[in-house]
């Protein structure tokens, strides 16, 4: 507000909506570039921030710059953003039958039941737009509309998408089957502390079928507020959308069951067993980093944590379940030998939640009790820069206590420092403690802070 912008700013603001009542809906960067000279405004640079300041305004759309390496979103400007919605309206929009061309009837149906929008389809329903057939797809998967399919017989990109606001709900009793049927299974939830948009689940959604698709090369199947990824050859993770107390998304992380070739029918004769502890720790490490994306780069504000299903649970009578059920942080399951339940008044061990993860216990013959100082920890803030969110989370703080940290201070040096004050003080105990920071720190690939850590390099003696 009240901020002063220049003259010929405001004169291109005039040209593009003179061009947009002409019927012109985007422009080539160089044509804005070529309007723009003629406007008085000859630097690029200055081209860039005006339209970055008129994109974060919403008068245009335009995502190129110097940090974006997609040469379409480079290139096209769009200069009204309505009319961008009802071109994506196009996609995700199923048309009545009589409206659909007799040789499609089979892509539409594949939309509308599978989610699956495949290429042919597109080019009918963009016939007049073609050439801004890239920019307008990656435009779409910018925005988590659309994820490209992987072809499982021939592990590459086939010309289809799948369309999360197509997706219908799953009506196989074998997909539900592999949430409840094994008792091996790893189950914990990602609760949103009372709000979770349908919008955050479908963009997660999406950056999973991306991701397993990658890891496995394997077809995800995805529903109405369910998915089911393949991870590798032995296991397959589940995402569900709880909308019941407490609103949350179920994660279930299962192991691909052996089955005797004697008697295939008979449930007996398969053998479960319970999945291995790098699976779900990837698992959970995905699901952190693609939360701490969205919530940073889109829908501020949001809070989550990861946590699992209070064991007390089942003390409760079959009526009661429903009315009494609760969730306890993953966090403390891990960091803690037991942990108190409040609505039992009781304590539940956290050997059976630490068998889960991998690493959750070193052997104490090889205990590291150096300390970590204040002034190793002051060093390591200066050093570490924006990526000090990921190195938080790695080292298991809540994604709450993070936010809170990004808000309440404004250098990015002390945001990292009292993050790393807060992880130092939540330890349940110092021994280890460089280890764990420097596996941290490696996983975020800081491997030359990682090594400065463990060397004690920034030690004051």
């Amino acid at each position: 507000m009240g901020e002063v912008i220049p003259l010929r700013w405001l004169k291109f603001e005039k040209s593009v909506a003179k061009a947009i009542k002409g019927g012109q809906h985007y422009m080539k960067l160089t044509e804005i570039q070529a309007m723009s000279r003629d406007l008085g405004i000859q630097s690029d640079t200055e081209v860039f921030t005006m339209l970055h300041f008129y994109h974060d305004l919403g008068t245009i759309i335009y995502f190129g710059g110097d940090d974006n390496t997609n040469r379409y979103l480079q290139d096209m400007v769009i200069l009204d953003p309505q009319w961008l919605i009802d071109i994506f309206k196009r996609i995700i929009t199923v048309i009545p039958c009589q409206q659909q061309w007799a040789t499609l009837k089979t892509k539409w149906r594949r939309l509308k039941e599978e989610g699956i929008l495949e290429d042919c389809l597109i080019d009918h329903m963009w016939h007049d737009l073609l050439p801004q057939k890239p920019a307008l797809l990656s435009l779409m998967e910018m925005f988590d509309l659309l994820c490209p399919r992987i072809d499982a017989t021939e592990g590459n990109a086939s010309q289809a998408y799948y369309v999360p606001a197509c997706l219908q709900p799953c009506t196989d009793e074998r997909m539900n089957q592999t949430l409840t049927g094994n008792r091996k299974n790893t189950t914990f939830y990602i609760d949103f502390l009372g709000f979770l948009p349908d919008g955050l689940f479908y963009r997660l959604l999406v950056h999973a079928a991306r991701w397993s698709q990658q890891q496995s090369g394997e077809e995800p199947k995805l529903f109405y507020r369910y998915g089911n990824f393949c991870l590798d050859d032995e296991h397959n993770f589940q995402l569900k959308m709880e909308t019941t107390k407490p609103v949350c998304i179920k994660v279930t992380i299962s192991k691909t069951p052996v089955i005797s070739p004697v008697g295939m029918r008979d449930r007996g004769n398969i053998r479960d067993a319970q999945p291995d502890p790098k699976a779900s720790t990837s698992v959970q490490t995905f699901l952190a980093d693609a939360l701490n994306e969205l919530t940073e780069t889109w829908i501020h504000g949001i809070r989550f944590e990861f946590s699992i299903a209070c064991p007390c649970n089942a003390l409760h009578p079959p009526s009661e379940v429903s009315r009494c059920y609760h969730l306890i942080p993953l966090e403390e399951c891990l960091n803690k030998t037991k942990i108190r339940c409040n609505e039992q008044q009781v304590w539940v061990t956290t050997e059976v939640f630490k068998s889960w993860f991998q690493e959750t216990a070193v052997d104490d013959s090889l205990e590291d009790t150096r300390t970590i100082s204040d002034v190793e920890l002051l060093q390591l803030a200066e050093e570490v820069g924006i990526q000090w969110k990921n190195v938080g989370v790695y080292l298991g703080l809540k994604a709450c206590h993070i936010f809170a940290i990004n808000s309440d201070y404004a250098m990015t040096e002390d945001k990292a420092f009292n993050m790393l004050i807060q992880w130092r003080q939540r330890l349940s105990r110092v021994a280890n403690a460089r280890h764990l920071l420097g596996k941290a720190l490696m996983k975020c690939n800081l491997v030359s802070l990682a090594e400065k850590i463990q060397d004690s390099v920034w030690a004051v003696t």
